[in-house]
């Protein structure tokens, strides 16, 4: 039940309006096997649609809340600036994803309500290289400008701060980046905790992973350095993972030989 409007994401979403068909399509989108709801409650950077905008009712975000909490799950919804932001922290979503234009009021909001955001700082790093013309790769530079100062808001404020990149199609090797960008207003164990603890809490999974502890799902991986000391090493993964652990099970080792040639 998303309004297809932003990034060329029109492949998986749908064009939902009103509250009668918003808890159908979320219904829907459950019986399929949807283990979350995404809506686009508010314009994109490349929709043609301000991003100050925004695109539900808070009536219509708060039927699919109630939807979705009937059939076990919760709601995440793209949105950019505190307006939109507001109306759903209001109807009860979870998580807002991207959360670039964000007020210290309604960070204040978010973290009041137990919700959390999801930053997006590498798309716009891309977009600005990838643009075409001066105006956009200012615009962009600007959002992740933005974007930086909205992590640093959220963080004052004490809201949960999740991990995403929000890259797709030809630029998923640069994820990674994500990482690094955040450095200018995150400790490095706050970037780490972030793409661990932070989206397990924000999903509800706190208790089955984002820390190691017993009785927990043992994903982990292991490196050659500590990214608490510099966590750059994420930054270069292929460079410094040295074993992945998923269930508990080894996936994949590099040999001795292998982890000496890194080091040398």
């Amino acid at each position: 039940p998303c309004c297809p409007v932003c990034h060329g994401h029109r492949t998986i979403t749908r064009v939902v309006e009103g509250e009668a068909a918003l808890r159908a399509a979320v219904c829907d989108e459950l019986r399929a096997g949807a283990t979350q709801i995404k809506l686009m409650a508010s314009g994109g950077i490349l929709s043609g649609i301000p991003m100050e905008t925004p695109q539900f009712s808070p009536a219509e975000i708060a039927a699919a809340v109630a939807e979705a909490a009937a059939g076990g799950t919760y709601v995440m919804a793209h949105a950019y600036e505190s307006r939109a932001i507001d109306i759903c922290v209001a109807a009860g979503v979870r998580s807002i994803e991207h959360a670039t234009l964000l007020s210290s009021a309604t960070a204040a909001r978010i973290a009041a309500a137990g919700a959390g955001i999801v930053p997006t700082l590498a798309v716009f790093a891309v977009l600005r290289e990838e643009a075409r013309d001066p105006a956009t790769a200012a615009r962009m530079a600007d959002l992740l400008r933005r974007g930086l100062e909205s992590i640093d808001i959220a963080r004052s404020a004490g809201v949960v701060i999740g991990h995403g990149t929000d890259l797709h199609h030809g630029a998923h090797h640069r994820q990674p980046e994500e990482l690094l960008l955040r450095r200018a207003v995150m400790s490095n164990a706050e970037i780490v905790r972030a793409a661990t603890l932070g989206n397990a809490t924000i999903m509800g999974l706190a208790d089955e992973v984002g820390t190691i502890a017993e009785g927990k799902r043992a994903d982990l991986i292991i490196l050659d350095r500590d990214p608490l000391r510099d966590v750059a090493v994420l930054g270069t993964p292929a460079e410094h993972i040295t074993a992945v652990i998923a269930g508990g099970r080894v996936v994949m080792q590099q040999s001795y030989t292998e982890m000496s040639d890194h080091q040398d």
